[in-house]
């Protein structure tokens, strides 16, 4: 188990996590890095999968780190979120979701959006998230709807 070498105190330390990086090796030495430098938590890059999530929680368990990590997700509305989720930040959105935004707009494209958003949420709780960090460009109701819909669930 990677042991804490950090100055103890009573602030809090999140870093940041990325599941789906090229080189998952160097990705794990960063964040045994971070954990000896005294991170109480980590919040993932977008992610689209709980695939991902778990994928990425395993490999740091092999390697004996073990700290909390909070998944991020992006509530798409529209394909071109979803392109620039892709182009930008790197993200591996799911083929079938892209497929069904491509024959979708408006109203229908968002409920379809909201509807994965809350499968995806659904499914990292099933994975054994803490919770989700939801990146919210501006969207606040997206965020609402979400919200609403995870904790009635």
């Amino acid at each position: 188990d990677t042991q804490r070498k950090g100055v103890s105190t009573d602030f809090c330390i999140g870093v940041a996590c990325y599941p789906e990086a090229e080189d998952a090796e160097k990705e794990s030495y960063i964040m045994g890095e971070k954990v000896g430098a005294g991170a109480d938590f980590g919040i993932t890059q977008m992610i689209f999968s709980s695939d991902a999530y778990g994928n990425y929680m395993d490999r740091l368990k092999e390697d004996g780190i073990n700290l909390p990590i909070i998944p991020g997700i992006r509530p798409v509305t529209r394909m071109e979120h979803v392109e620039v989720a892709e182009r930008v930040f790197g993200a591996k959105v799911p083929d079938e979701l892209k497929e069904k935004l491509k024959n979708a707009s408006g109203d229908a494209a968002r409920q379809m959006c909201l509807d994965f958003t809350v499968r995806l949420c659904d499914d990292l709780k099933g994975a054994g998230a803490p919770g989700v960090h939801m990146f919210i460009l501006n969207d606040v109701e997206m965020a609402r709807d979400v919200l609403s819909r995870v904790k009635g669930s």
